[in-house]
């Protein structure tokens, strides 16, 4: 534990406590330094987090609320007048990217100029990139605006070949949850449904590309097939601006002025012993404002069922003890007039949904609660949505999929192959109806699947209490379906397409706040020195960080990823309100 320490202290002397080395950042212009930055940089690359906060200690995960933070106060400043946006390889949502692409054009409205700049570029990058003023690219650069697709990843094969067979049932026609496990092809109802967020996510992009660099749909179109086209083809045909070098174009654009190449970050240039212990100091937001404010609460990850989970390297999830102690908290807090509660979850245990729905609804009760969708808030994510005063998506969100899935593995091939044999003894007629040695009977199908019903008709009249519609009406979007959050707006499953901004917004008009109220994240951050002691009492899983890596890098880790995370969740739980299969579209 010593050595290990030791190694953490020299780490960050050395390398500061972001992780990256200090030296490597671009030479600050000449000028900087004496005077505030006229154009001002921001990174983007990889995949962002709704706060920042992927449960990992040295993470470097860049944050959405961080990055729409740092263009606000570019547009805010005086002193500002380029943002130059150097887009990377993105690993990030649509609907997040979505949320961006507004905090762009806000930043737009405000006199400033924006400039993205690219040195290769695939769908979500251009997405991004068209929504500025400018568009640059490197020379050796290309643009990979190929068009959409979505990739299931069925296991039902290797199963096969193992001896496993996985007896799932679910609640719904679109409730693929399990399909990667029981089927080896996509089912009609999911190609259905995976076409129409495809359909939807097409025509967002295509609409993204014809209003930033003012093209026909039709050209845009057009010049998707012939993708990928190199930068100096991209120039004559006015999808970008410029071809430059990123370095020597900002320096272009600063004109003999200043330039913040790390605008909004903290200053790394105070000594190491300095930055050493800015770890150790709490976050600035150590107690709430003394002032009527909107709390933001997020939920992002995996629902799970009791207390938050520790570890250095546990992933997001959102713990049904911890959240309902939060929501109830909020209740009673007099300067709290109002809650965003900003959703990003793919669901998980039913059970820890309907406990978070009733804690929502006690809120919502006593003061006005407003859901913010990010990426996804389907199945047991929309569940904990649905009871809130305003619900509010992206155009390609994705949401709905009220369903319900569950059931067992039953591993008797894969013994006989290995020789294994065992032995129950039982006393009860169903004690060992989850033994992984042997198939479920008739009639303890028929108990299973009997339970399933139950809680989805209890999803459907949760729905349809907050919805303000009737169960017949729930019934028909419902059945396990996703839907994009336009079409979603269409069926009334939410109110109003927007980002996070726009529903704190609105929570400030339902709490009767000045628009200019502040808005505190509950409950509060951790600090350093607080997830260290915490994670020191956890778990480590850098194995499979490491074999997820690999997998990622094969294009197969999200899949991969959502089938690992489902298999755990059905070790732990009985009936699931889990989003039907990973849906990726890229």
């Amino acid at each position: 534990m010593r050595l290990w320490m030791a190694s953490v202290i020299l780490s960050t002397l050395f390398m500061g406590p972001g992780g990256s080395c200090m030296g490597t950042s671009p030479k600050k212009s000449s000028s900087q330094g004496a005077e505030p930055a006229s154009v001002v940089v921001i990174n983007l690359h990889g995949a962002m987090t709704e706060t920042g906060d992927d449960g990992r200690l040295f993470s470097s995960t860049a944050s959405l609320r961080a990055v729409i933070k740092r263009l606000r106060e570019a547009r805010e400043s005086k002193k500002v007048d380029k943002v130059v946006l150097r887009i990377g390889q993105l690993r990030t949502g649509w609907a997040q990217l979505t949320e961006l692409r507004s905090a762009v054009a806000t930043t737009k409205k405000a006199g400033k100029r924006v400039i993205a700049h690219l040195d290769d570029a695939g769908n979500r990058e251009y997405y991004l990139a068209c929504s500025a003023d400018e568009v640059v690219m490197s020379e050796s650069g290309s643009l990979w605006l190929v068009g959409v697709s979505a990739q299931a990843l069925f296991l039902r094969g290797l199963l096969d070949k193992l001896g496993i067979e996985a007896e799932f049932l679910h609640e719904g026609k679109y409730k693929g949850a399990a399909d990667a496990l029981t089927r080896k092809t996509m089912s009609p109802a999911m190609k259905e449904a995976l076409g129409a967020i495809l359909d939807n996510t097409f025509a967002s992009l295509v609409k993204s590309v014809t209003q930033g660099r003012k093209l026909s749909a039709a050209k845009v179109k057009q010049l998707i097939d012939q993708a990928p086209l190199g930068a100096e083809k991209l120039k004559r045909l006015g999808l970008i601006d410029r071809i430059a070098n990123h370095e020597a174009d900002t320096h272009k654009l600063a004109a003999g002025g200043s330039i913040n190449w790390r605008f909004g970050k903290k200053k790394k240039d105070q000594g190491a012993l300095r930055n050493l212990m800015e770890l150790f100091k709490p976050k600035a937001l150590t107690r709430p404002p003394s002032t009527p404010h909107v709390a933001l609460v997020y939920a992002e990850g995996e629902i799970v069922y009791g207390p938050r989970r520790r570890g250095l390297s546990v992933s997001p999830h959102v713990a049904s003890h911890h959240l309902i102690t939060v929501l109830d908290k909020l209740r009673t807090q007099e300067n709290v007039k109002a809650v965003v509660l900003r959703i990003n979850s793919p669901g998980g245990s039913a059970l820890a949904s309907d406990l978070i729905w009733h804690a929502v609804k006690r809120l919502r009760a006593v003061k006005p609660v407003v859901v913010s969708m990010g990426d996804v808030a389907a199945s047991g994510g929309y569940y904990i949505a649905s009871p809130a005063t305003r619900i509010y998506a992206q155009p390609m969100t994705l949401t709905g999929s009220i369903g319900v899935v569950g059931g067992k593995f039953n591993v008797v091939g894969l013994m006989e192959k290995l020789g294994v044999t065992s032995q129950t003894l039982t006393r009860g007629a169903r004690a060992d109806i989850f033994n992984l040695t042997r198939r479920w009977n008739p009639a303890e199908r028929k108990v299973i699947q009997k339970i399933m019903h139950r809680t989805y008709k209890q999803f459907i009249a949760r729905v349809a209490l907050g919805r303000k519609l009737t169960e017949a009406q729930v019934e028909k979007v419902a059945q396990g379906r996703i839907w994009s959050g336009q079409a979603a707006l269409d069926h009334k499953l939410v109110d109003r397409l927007g980002g996070m901004l726009d529903a704190v917004a609105d929570a400030k008009g339902l709490g009767k706040l000045n628009p200019n109220a502040k808005t505190a994240v509950y409950p509060r951050p951790k600090t350093w020195i607080e997830k260290l002691q915490e994670g020191l009492g956890g778990s480590n899983t850098k194995v499979t960080q490491a074999i997820m890596a690999e997998l990622t890098g094969l294009g197969l880790g999200p899949e991969l990823m959502g089938v690992f995370m489902a298999l755990r969740s059905w070790r732990r739980e009985r009936v699931l309100t889990w989003m039907p299969i990973i849906v990726r579209v890229k």
